[in-house]
């Protein structure tokens, strides 16, 4: 399992505490270190410079919140465009048709191949984390979320991150 929560839940369960091990999703955050400028990363991505970024990268499931940024796109500003990143080939076709009339601003990008995630998280003026799936002790995960981009942000202070 990833994590201690998830364990005590098995444990909660019946599940003999031996036959669980906690595997950490991990992320390399040296190869995130691109020298890549903010509008580079653009150019590379076919990206328009003068665009206010908002990107979601992830799934696109339900509970993972990225519908409510696909809701809020009709109420920003006519520069502001948010970017979806990820999701299954049947999560992108779903998005794609129950939010249709919102493509001014609102981009169902898909899946991209890992290497092309730094381009994508340096290319945002703000990088929207999900924390939709915690119940206990949110705090601890959030604070363990900052802690995971803190170097991100050290390469592109100007960038904001929001945590939901």
């Amino acid at each position: 399992v990833i994590s201690e929560g998830i364990k005590q839940a098995l444990i909660s369960r019946g599940i003999s505490k031996k036959k669980i091990l906690i595997a950490r999703d991990a992320v390399d955050v040296e190869q995130f270190q691109i020298k890549e400028s903010k509008d580079e990363c653009r150019n590379k991505l076919n990206l328009p410079l003068e665009q206010k970024i908002v990107l979601y990268a992830g799934h696109l499931y339900e509970w993972k919140g990225a519908n409510i940024l696909a809701q809020a796109a009709p109420l920003l500003e006519e520069n502001i465009h948010i970017y979806l990143v990820g999701g299954t080939k049947e999560d992108i076709e779903k998005y794609r048709n129950r939010y249709r009339y919102r493509d001014n601003n609102l981009h169902i990008v898909g899946w991209q191949p890992h290497d092309q995630m730094p381009y994508w998280l340096k290319a945002a003026d703000v990088v929207v984390v999900n924390t939709c799936t915690v119940r206990q002790r949110a705090e601890d995960k959030a604070i363990s979320q900052i802690g995971r981009l803190r170097k991100w942000k050290l390469a592109r202070p100007e960038r904001r991150d929001a945590i939901v």
